[in-house]
């Protein structure tokens, strides 16, 4: 029988604490509700950079994930419930913007991993703490979505046919890829997407894949 490891009980214990769900860290760290079941069962090492960012989301001081004590002990003075948010030089609460090229997936953003930049978070958005925002990098939405623009996302929302989407899938080195489309269709399994420039449908197994994420709006910066 395979014993879990201390670190993995312990992310459990301090996430619980912090009143975060798996499904609300795994949407903050931009990586997969099956991520955090590993690093939380031990299927996967929690390296120094989970650890990083994690403590960061949570709200918590580095160590404490390796450690024995207190949990009152763990959090960083002042970190709300839930993980401290960072705010700009005018108090706005900031929005992370992911999207670096991802290497193994031709048109794929890497969407995992620290955030390209932070940008003011639209009003809108207060209420959504899972929110974040892609680069757009190619022309393959156009005319909805052009280079240099920066797609805002809601997790949260619900997904219809017709509306504009992060589609996520795991990446093979366990970084999320991700890309912008069209959602046409769900049903029997198959989620059917698509680019606008050129004209193409994406047909993909429920199973492969990882999220769909709600466009809600794009700005440009």
């Amino acid at each position: 029988m395979t014993t879990r490891p201390k670190e993995a009980a312990r992310l459990t214990i301090l996430r619980e604490a912090a009143g975060v769900s798996r499904r609300e860290l795994a949407d903050r760290l931009n990586t997969s509700y099956q991520q955090i079941h590993r690093l939380e069962t031990g299927e996967r090492r929690l390296s120094p950079d989970w650890i990083r960012r994690i403590a960061r989301v949570i709200g918590v001081r580095e160590e404490a994930l390796l450690s024995d004590g207190p949990v009152v002990d763990a959090f960083l003075a002042g970190a709300p419930s839930g993980g401290v948010s960072a705010r700009s030089a005018t108090g706005a609460t900031l929005l992370p913007v992911f999207g670096r090229r991802g290497r193994s997936c031709e048109g794929m953003l890497r969407l995992d991993g620290d955030a390209v930049q932070y940008i003011d978070r639209p009003r809108s958005l207060d209420r959504a703490p899972a929110a974040y925002a892609v680069f757009v990098h190619d022309t393959s939405m156009e005319p909805r979505y052009s280079p240099g623009q920066v797609v805002l996302v809601n997790p949260a929302r619900p997904v219809t046919p017709g509306c504009y989407v992060v589609a996520r899938f795991p990446g093979a080195d366990g970084v999320a890829l991700g890309a912008v489309r069209r959602l046409v269709a769900q049903a029997e399994g198959v989620v059917l997407t698509e680019t606008l420039n050129p004209l193409v449908q994406h047909r993909d197994a429920e199973d492969m894949m990882a999220a769909l994420h709600r466009v809600v709006g794009a700005l440009d910066v």
